[in-house]
């Protein structure tokens, strides 16, 4: 396929751009794995193309100016980016009335044609659509204080359905973390459930149908609202609203569940007031622990959190990810 462009120089772009609404939430597309850029990238060095590989780190304005600097033959824009954008971005997480079925109107803006402002570089060459294929980890058991106990977690973003071109309202997250703490659980004996799911609604069926269990830890970053009125793709500059709904309450539906854990856990990401977030989130929610980490850890390797009950407050300094999985798993161990 990529033969006629051996010697020559093609600029590819990869990974998934990305909208912020606020500190948080932000609009993605994911018509395409965020991998397919790298896997074109490589295919046509394989060819004999000379490559600039461009991952999208920012919004669709980012990429393209990043583009924009080069001079190439031609374009792969394997990268994604969504239709929608905020006029303005929030600096602080937006905060609305927490109760499930609230409604919320949403303004937004089209966004760039990011194809189209791509294809004024070079001529692009199309690429079908890959297929999206989720394999969830597996955490391989080990034997410990925690062989007889039944773990669930949560983990990975939420990525609430817009347009059916795969555009999507997210929040920041690797899923890294809750992998960790799942790798550290298991690594204890424990039966780990590790639960990811595209939409909030499907991450609860799946957690209440694997109920009952020792421990509960809500890592995912579960968006709080829903598409509730079809809506189609903008064109740029087009101005209009999303009409969604409040999403349930996955941490506080377990928290008071009939079937409750022995032990729930939550964790409380935040742009500003983190503790005094963290405090009430552990009040309303009725859990036993919140682990209040920092937004600048979402997508990084690192994590700091403060470990927080209603009897105390334990800050953590910076450390790995894993660290952290190892460190809430003591605390699990010294609660069951």
């Amino acid at each position: 396929m990529f033969a006629p462009y051996r010697n020559k120089t093609v600029l590819v772009t990869g990974g998934h751009a990305r909208e912020m609404i606020d500190g948080v939430r932000c609009f993605a597309n994911h018509a395409r794995p965020a991998e397919a850029g790298k896997a074109v990238a490589q295919a046509l060095r394989v060819a004999g193309a000379e490559v600039i590989y461009i991952e999208a780190a920012g919004n669709a304005q980012a990429l393209l100016a990043e583009a924009q600097r080069h001079t190439v033959d031609a374009v792969v824009h394997a990268a994604t980016s969504s239709c929608f954008r905020m006029e303005q971005v929030a600096t602080q997480k937006l905060k609305v009335k927490s109760e499930a079925g609230m409604k919320f109107a949403l303004p937004v803006v089209g966004n760039i044609d990011l194809a189209a402002r791509l294809a004024e570089i070079a001529p692009l060459i199309e690429l079908p659509a890959p297929p999206q294929l989720h394999a969830l980890p597996v955490f391989p058991r080990g034997t410990g204080p925690l062989s007889s106990k039944k773990i669930i977690i949560t983990g990975g973003p939420t990525a609430e359905p817009l347009t059916a071109a795969g555009d999507v309202l997210t929040n920041l997250s690797s899923g890294r973390q809750a992998q960790a703490i799942a790798a550290a659980c298991a690594e204890q004996g424990a039966e780990v459930v590790y639960i990811a799911a595209q939409t909030a609604r499907q991450m609860l069926e799946k957690t209440l149908a694997a109920l009952p269990a020792d421990v509960f830890i809500g890592v995912a970053a579960v968006g709080d609202f829903a598409l509730l009125e079809a809506v189609t793709p903008l064109e740029e500059g087009q101005a209009a609203a999303l009409h969604l709904i409040q999403n349930p309450d996955i941490l506080h539906t377990v928290a008071t569940h009939k079937l409750r854990p022995k032990l729930v856990i939550g964790f409380a990401a935040e742009t500003h007031n983190l503790l005094a977030y963290a405090r009430e989130k552990l009040r309303r929610k009725h859990v036993d622990a919140i682990c209040a980490n920092v937004m600048s850890a979402a997508k990084g390797e690192e994590n700091q959190v403060t470990w927080v009950t209603a009897q105390s407050e334990e800050a953590w300094s910076r450390m790995s990810k894993a660290e952290i999985g190892g460190r809430i798993t003591n605390k699990i161990m010294e609660v069951l």
